[in-house]
């Protein structure tokens, strides 16, 4: 299955997204990137504002590996939290 097609149950958006993690060896790459803020907006609906800007999300965490990805999605989600 393409990653990015959907995803119908909330374990295939958790799989895809730990695949793009575990895939991220190459910091700044805009697939992998995408489709990993494809899985966590399925994950997180409330997210999916992320989608319209994905420019912002990727300059948030350009250079940075997965485990930003993660911290970077709901401190712009949620621009008053403290995450």
């Amino acid at each position: 299955m393409n990653r990015a097609q959907g995803f119908t149950e909330p374990s295939d958006a958790a799989s895809a997204q730990e695949a793009y993690r575990e895939q991220a060896a190459a910091p700044g790459d805009p697939h992998l990137l995408v489709g990993w803020l494809l899985a966590h907006t399925a994950l997180h609906p409330g997210h999916r504002r992320l989608l319209a800007r994905k420019e912002r999300f990727a300059a948030a965490v350009d250079g940075e590996g997965p485990e930003m990805w993660e911290r970077a999605a709901h401190r712009l989600a949620n621009p008053g939290s403290p995450v």
